[in-house]
């Protein structure tokens, strides 16, 4: 059960950003709590909560009561839409800035250790002709002072991984 108006929910990110509740949110949770002290203390009736509150027809009433949110929190929810939409840019973001770092990280290397790699791959004749090939190609391509391209780092990475499920070890 949700106290949430439909497709709205708390703003995570700000709670994840300040590594904590933000007030209104603090303060909503408290007035709730306390709700649900009176609520039980009254159901117990001068016993034991803890004795009360294990019964399912004490949480059925509490329920059932008639519980509301403050105007001040609700104002303070997000749109889930808008959530999922900051999610898919901050994925396509990361994916971006990944396809970027390994780009650069594999011309850092620099023409001369792919050409190496390439040199020790042609004579241990583990990958296919073709793969070899395109590892000499990226050297050349790095000694042209060119970064590499996403897709260029994708098969680079995929034919290193086979090289080395077949015992090759990288430099």
């Amino acid at each position: 059960m949700s106290m949430l108006p439909k497709n709205m929910d708390l703003d995570w990110k700000l709670i994840w950003q300040k590594q904590e509740m933000y007030p209104v949110l603090e303060r909503e949770l408290m007035r709730i709590a306390h709700s649900v002290h009176n609520f039980f203390e009254k159901e117990a009736q001068g016993g034991l909560v803890r004795s009360m509150a294990r019964k399912a027809d004490t949480w059925s009433k509490c329920k059932s009561l008639d519980w509301s949110l403050s105007d001040e929190f609700i104002s303070t929810l997000v749109s889930t839409s808008e959530m999922k939409q900051e999610e898919a840019a901050a994925k396509r973001e990361r994916k971006f800035n990944g396809n970027i770092d390994a780009s650069v990280e594999i011309f850092s290397l620099g023409a001369d250790y792919w050409q190496k790699v390439y040199n020790d791959l042609s004579k241990e004749k583990i990958i296919s002709y073709g793969d070899v090939a395109f590892i000499g190609s990226i050297a050349d391509y790095i000694r042209k002072a060119s970064l590499p391209s996403a897709a260029q780092c994708k098969r680079l990475l995929k034919i290193i991984e086979k090289a080395e499920d077949k015992g090759y070890i990288m430099p």
